[in-house]
């Protein structure tokens, strides 16, 4: 009795309980327009219309300057801000974006004041621009030949150690999970870090996710103040007024909005990038949502009734 209960037990678990990837997959898809996608190798890249930029040295000490590297590996550029990056075997290793210089925004206090803002480190200067660079694999990796294609995602921030992204909705921190956004279908549950009404506009951070029904991550995005307009990707540009109306289509309310976001000169910039098709993005019906507690309920009375057969057999 007692072992036939223990194997039923275990086949209940094991049927219930979340299956985890023990490596990250490779990411397969790669979009910053609706119902397009960009070349996952280099020769593709130019072959569509990208264009090589100038080349960047490769080595382990590639951002020890005091002047960082912005790019590992290589880039390649399709339109004014985008660009993509490759490893030195070719393939698709991250996406960057260039920010210009001379642009002004609204701080904490409501006072005007540069952009980018200093004291983000994910902002890297090089030239008359700055950079927000995001890598699908450990920058250092992309400079060795044979590593692979990427499955995660990093945020630069000119150090050796960059951001690490989850790729799983349960694993976010706390100061993700304080910017929970809406679900919105073909793109995802949004997530923005320790944005709250108390964050200091300058304090925003340029790096929102987007988690799809399973948790598992989909897609990703930048943001940041300013008011400049790109000629490639499905960029968005949101004024005060745009960002506090709340409506169905909200990504966020508008009371989780920094207090700061309600000055007349406050704008933002961003683009969506996709790391699967937007098709696949969906949200969480409330009807999957019972059945899955359902199933739970279910698996639980089942046990508590096998365990009580056991006890009042001893």
């Amino acid at each position: 009795m007692h072992s036939q209960l223990g194997l039923l037990v275990s086949f209940l678990l094991a049927t219930t309980a979340p299956v985890w990837s023990a490596e990250p997959q490779p990411w397969r898809f790669l979009s910053v327009l609706p119902g397009q996608s960009e070349p996952l190798e280099a020769e593709d890249a130019q072959r569509s219309g990208y264009v090589q930029q100038e080349p960047y040295e490769c080595g382990a000490n590639w951002n020890q300057s005091a002047s960082p590297k912005v790019t590992v590996g290589s880039r390649q550029q399709k339109g004014a801000g985008l660009q993509l990056l490759f490893d030195v075997d070719g393939h698709v290793s991250g996406v960057q974006i260039s920010v210009p210089s001379g642009m002004t925004g609204i701080n904490g206090d409501n006072e005007t004041i540069p952009l980018p803002p200093r004291g983000l480190e994910s902002f890297l200067w090089e030239k008359d621009k700055y950079y927000l660079a995001v890598y699908f694999k450990e920058p250092r990796l992309l400079c060795q030949a044979g590593s692979g294609r990427g499955g995660q995602l990093f945020l630069s921030n000119g150090e050796l150690s960059p951001l690490e992204v989850p790729l799983e909705e349960d694993q976010l921190t706390n100061d993700w999970r304080r910017g929970r956004g809406r679900c919105v279908p073909g793109m995802g549950t949004h997530y923005f870090r320790a944005l709250t009404p108390e964050q200091r506009c300058e304090d925003i951070f340029p790096l929102f996710l987007m988690y799809d029904a399973t948790g598992k991550l989909g897609a990703f995005g930048f943001i940041f103040q300013g008011s400049v307009r790109y000629s490639y990707g499905q960029w968005f540009l949101l004024n005060s007024a745009q960002l506090r109306h709340d409506s169905p289509h909200s990504v966020l309310d508008a009371s989780q909005l920094p207090a700061c976001s309600g000055h007349d000169n406050f704008t933002v910039v961003g683009l969506h990038v996709y790391l699967r098709p937007q098709e696949q993005l969906r949200c969480r019906a409330i009807e999957t949502s019972s059945s899955a507690i359902r199933d739970e309920v279910c698996v639980g009375l089942v046990l508590a009734f096998l365990l009580a057969c056991v006890y009042r057999n001893d």
